[in-house]
C-alpha cells in the first residue's frame, strides 16, 4: 500500500517552477544545520508553495480542499529530506491514512485519560505546555542560527508565494570599516 501510494505521489506531482532560494537554501544552509531541527526555518515558505504548486488539490485522491498536510513521500526517518521533489499535499484523510502510527498515537492518549481519571481538558493543557517548551526550545535554536550569521525575516506574505524580501537572508556577512552588515544574496 506505502509504495503504491509513493509511485502515485510521484506520478501526480505538477513540475515545479525553478526556485533559485530554494536551491540555494539545500546547497548551503540545510546540509549544514539540518541536526538542528527536523524541519528548516523556512518551512512556512515551503508549505505554501507546496500548496499552491498542487493548486488547493490532493495528491492521492484528487480532491480540492482549503486546508490541507505538507506530506513527506519518503519519510524523514527513512532516510527522506525536506527537498521540494519529497514534499507533497494531501487531504487530511489522505495523509491519516499514510500515518497510521498517528491514529494509535490519538488512541493512546485517549486511553491515557481514562487510566490517569483527569479530565480530557486537563490533558491538553498538559499537552499544551509541552509544546510550548518545545516552541521555546526552537526559538533557542533560531537565535543560535542568529548568532551564526544567519537570520530569517519573520514576515510571510499568507496571499502568495513569497517574495525574496520575505525569505532567508545570506550567512555571508559584507564586511566594511569595522562593521558587519547583513546583506540580501537573493535578487
Amino acid at each position: 500500500m506505502e509504495e503504491k501510494a509513493r509511485v502515485l505521489l510521484k506520478k501526480n506531482r505538477p513540475s515545479h517552477r525553478n526556485i533559485s532560494k530554494f536551491e540555494w537554501w539545500l546547497k548551503n544552509i540545510e546540509s549544514k544545520h539540518s541536526d538542528l531541527n527536523y524541519y528548516p526555518p523556512d518551512w512556512n515558505i515551503r508549505r505554501k508553495y507546496i500548496t499552491e504548486l498542487f493548486k488547493s488539490t490532493c495528491g492521492l485522491c484528487s480532491k480540492t480542499i482549503k486546508i490541507g498536510h505538507i506530506h513527506h513521500i519518503i519519510f524523514l526517518n527513512h532516510g527522506g529530506n525536506n527537498s521540494l521533489e519529497n514534499l507533497t499535499f494531501l487531504c487530511r484523510d489522505c495523509h491519516a491514512k499514510q500515518h497510521p502510527h498517528l491514529l494509535q498515537n490519538r488512541g493512546r492518549a485517549l486511553n491515557q485519560i481514562k487510566e490517569r481519571g483527569i479530565a480530557e481538558e486537563e490533558y491538553y493543557k498538559e499537552r499544551q505546555q509541552e509544546m510550548i517548551k518545545k516552541r521555546h526550545k526552537r526559538n533557542q535554536e533560531e537565535k543560535k542560527m542568529e548568532e551564526m550569521g544567519l537570520w530569517i525575516h519573520k514576515r510571510y506574505s499568507s496571499k502568495e508565494t513569497p517574495r525574496n524580501e520575505n525569505c532567508l537572508i545570506s550567512d555571508t556577512k559584507k564586511r566594511s570599516k569595522n562593521k558587519t552588515e547583513k546583506r540580501k544574496i537573493f535578487k
